[in-house]
């Protein structure tokens, strides 16, 4: 996993960054706002995992010890305030899309993958790919509305 921390402000408005990648056993800071708020760490499933009081001023350090796939990361006294979603993995295998939803993976051994991608407030998808030794693979993947 990166050595380096994932920080996550919670800057008064809402936690930031909206949407981050974490590694299984990469540290994440969470840093308080101007007021006092109650962390709350939601798996997928919505089981709560953490909750934590943030101080104004004082950093609080969590880790997560396996892949969760996507958690929630919220206020439950400021629940009015914008949240996180963190994707927690256990690979490097993570990226973002550019504007016209185009993405790249570098380093990717050859091998049958499921690949899958998720888009905040549109959904989630699932492809199967087969990647060979030094080639490009190209894949469409979509987006499937999630069930409210």
């Amino acid at each position: 996993p990166p050595a380096e921390p994932l920080w996550v402000d919670q800057g008064g408005a809402g936690f930031t960054p909206s949407v981050a990648v974490v590694h299984a056993y990469q540290p994440v800071v969470l840093r308080g706002g101007d007021k006092l708020h109650s962390a709350q760490v939601v798996s997928a499933s919505g089981r709560v995992l953490f909750t934590y009081a943030l101080v104004p001023g004082v950093d609080k350090r969590l880790m997560f010890g396996r892949a969760l796939g996507l958690v929630s990361l919220g206020c439950t006294v400021h629940e009015e305030e914008a949240g996180s979603t963190l994707v927690v993995l256990e690979h490097p295998f993570a990226t973002f899309t550019d504007q016209q939803g185009r993405f790249t993976l570098s380093a990717v051994p050859a091998a049958a993958l499921e690949l899958s991608s998720w888009s905040e407030g549109q959904g989630s998808g699932h492809e199967s790919v087969t990647c060979a030794a030094g080639a490009v693979t190209d894949v469409a993947l979509s987006v499937t509305a999630e069930a409210r």
